[in-house]
């Protein structure tokens, strides 16, 4: 009896430490840097707010930029997918986490330009980086 109660609070014990080292490794998470919204490979069209996270209080540097094919029409006078890929946007925006570690971007318009559309959305701070791709391939409507 005596060595069972002995085993049980060293299974306890034992299962105690290992819950603790799996909170520290969630609080280090909170602190990289990220980019959450929109999601990467995410089909996008219309106004997006860019949203990440980062240490509370860091600078954070985000660059979008995007490439598009042109529309062209064929022939038969449809539409089709023509020269590319061009490079459209390519712009540069500064943000600073707030006390939670998020940051926001303002409104962007993510529609493409032409035929389909290719978005690059980099985050950098600390000498960290993140990033991901999001698209706008819809097919253009011709409208008379």
């Amino acid at each position: 009896m005596k060595s069972l109660i002995i085993f049980l609070l060293l299974i306890f014990s034992t299962s105690r430490f290992t819950l603790q080292a799996q909170d520290n490794k969630k609080n280090t998470s909170k602190e990289s840097l990220a980019i959450l919204y929109p999601k990467h490979k995410q089909k996008v069209r219309g106004e997006y707010q860019i949203s990440g996270k980062a240490k509370p209080g860091v600078v954070v540097k985000v660059q979008l930029r995007s490439s598009y094919y042109k529309k062209v029409y064929d022939s038969k006078e449809r539409m089709v997918k023509g020269e590319g890929p061009i490079d459209r946007i390519n712009r540069s925006y500064t943000v600073t986490a707030d006390g939670a570690g998020r940051w926001k971007l303002k409104s962007e318009a993510l529609y493409n330009a032409g035929w389909e559309e290719t978005y690059t959305i980099k985050a950098t701070a600390e000498g960290k980086t993140a990033q991901i791709q999001v698209y706008d391939n819809t097919l253009p409507v011709r409208i008379d």
